[in-house]
């Protein structure tokens, strides 16, 4: 929210939560966020640097040049 709203960085905004989501759905969790046997634990930094990673692997489908935003 805070790079949407409090930045202006709603394109920002949106990879990060397809990355988290991507993360997330890959079935891997640090141990706070741990309820089920069937999850992968990983430490903290892993899962920063998983974030990252599909962060990278978004932003290179993306166009390059201005992005002309809809909906916002």
């Amino acid at each position: 929210m805070m790079l949407r709203y409090q930045f202006g960085l709603p394109v920002l905004a949106d990879l990060l939560q397809q990355a988290i989501k991507a993360s997330l759905e890959d079935g891997v969790r640090t141990k706070d966020m741990s309820s089920a046997s069937n999850k992968t634990i990983i430490t903290t930094e892993e899962m920063g640097d998983r974030i990252v990673q599909a962060m990278e692997y978004f932003q290179s489908f993306k166009v390059p040049g201005n992005l002309v935003e809809v909906g916002e």
